[in-house]
């Protein structure tokens, strides 16, 4: 039955259903006297089952409206159906317009329906991370639709069987999501276009409206766009030597976190052209016997140490001994976050033993690229003679030093 019902401008609407008319005569002498009235606002609903009707709807509006002097305004609200092979043409045209409502039914299991609040414009404002946070968007979902796309732009052979899987769960970190988000709102603010935010303009995306695609849907898939040029340059560090499944490791992965903060470069780090980049994997050594990193991020403490390694070696006279040059390094590597990192492993023996012969595995596979692993094995032992007795029980930061310093002398 018609109904009035107040809308943001309050003006009385006049509400139909089309399953209230049997006929298309019953309907055309229903809608007749909201163009004859003053009313403005007429909205009709349709179930999906009377799409065939939709078109003949159309062409009666538009010549009953055009027989009025009066402003008129007519609101069609109906559901696409997801894979329905039955859906109906799209109104375009200077008279009609095509917006998301959002669904009416959601999936099983989805995030919180848009539906559900008062006004849709309540989320035009809102910057990426109140997005994620009030469950409108949902990082995990987000990661899945891009992920497939970034390995398999992946340049050179997967270090990891399941690459899929381990970067998905590298890519669930907070600190990695924290950063994510910053980055993507300042993107998507940079969007050029006529005025209206990226919220906005997904709204009246056309043709993710033509294919059946709900509004909540279309602003994961326009974040995921924006998401997966940033995300292959990210992955390509992640994964950096095979390091991402280092964080599967039960007794490595608080540590992988944090040594995933001293990653210098996502401190300053933006999205481009939304243009997949591919993805070099840089392994320790050469083709002959790639190798896998055994310590999260190990590079980054070879190359704070190589920076530190002149001016320390001219500070240091020739009487200095191995005790001096380890105070040396020290008192310059105490000055970087990166040195709490491995003070704060250290504190725990099993975790300090076991990080430093990892990363005595890694620095000998950074200098030195064994063509066998018996070469390896062999160069390992020798190079541990040189080491003093205890090394295994020393501080992180302090046995990286020892294994510069031994190296270079």
């Amino acid at each position: 039955a018609k109904k009035n019902i107040p809308l943001p401008k309050r003006e009385p609407a006049q509400v139909f259903n089309v399953e209230e008319f049997g006929s298309q005569g019953t309907f055309e002498s229903a809608v007749q006297p909201f163009f004859q009235d003053e009313s403005k606002w007429l909205v009709i609903l349709v179930p999906p089952k009377w799409h065939k009707l939709l078109s003949y709807m159309r062409f009666h509006l538009q010549s009953s409206r055009r027989d009025t002097n009066t402003v008129k305004h007519v609101i069609i609200i109906t559901q696409l159906l997801r894979n329905s092979e039955d859906r109906p043409a799209l109104f375009q045209s200077e008279v009609w317009d095509n917006v998301h409502i959002e669904d009416l039914n959601p999936k099983a299991g989805a995030k919180k329906s848009i539906s559900v609040m008062s006004n849709l414009k309540d989320i035009w404002h809102r910057d990426i991370p109140k997005l994620f946070k009030d469950d409108i968007l949902d990082m995990n979902q987000v990661l899945s639709v891009f992920m497939e796309q970034v390995v398999c732009n992946i340049a050179n052979p997967f270090p990891h069987l399941d690459m899929g899987a381990i970067l998905q769960d590298c890519m669930t970190s907070a600190y990695l999501q924290n950063k994510i988000t910053s980055a993507l709102e300042q993107s998507l603010k940079q969007t050029p276009g006529s005025g209206l935010n990226w919220i906005q303009k997904a709204a009246l995306d056309k043709g993710r409206l033509s294919e059946s695609t709900s509004f909540q849907n279309v602003l994961m898939l326009k974040v995921s766009e924006s998401l997966t040029n940033m995300a292959a340059s990210i992955i390509s560090d992640i994964d950096r030597d095979g390091n991402a499944a280092l964080r599967s490791v039960p007794t490595l992965t608080d540590f992988w976190e944090q040594m995933l903060t001293m990653v210098p470069k996502w401190s300053d780090i933006h999205v481009g052209d939304h243009v997949l980049c591919k993805i070099q994997h840089n392994f320790l050594s050469s083709d002959i016997r790639p190798v896998l990193c055994r310590f999260p991020f190990s590079w980054l403490i070879k190359e704070k140490l190589d920076e530190m390694t002149t001016g320390v070696f001219r500070l240091s006279s020739e009487d200095d001994d191995l005790e001096d040059m380890v105070d040396n390094f020290l008192n310059e590597f105490n000055k970087y976050p990166l040195y709490e990192s491995l003070s704060e492993a250290s504190k725990n023996s099993q975790l300090r033993q076991d990080l430093n012969e990892r990363y005595l595995s890694d620095y000998l596979n950074m200098v030195y690229a064994a063509q066998s692993e018996l070469e390896f094995l062999i160069a390992r032992r020798i190079f541990e003679t040189r080491l003093p007795e205890g090394w295994r029980d020393k501080p992180v930061s302090e046995c990286a030093i020892l294994a510069q310093i031994y190296h270079l002398r």
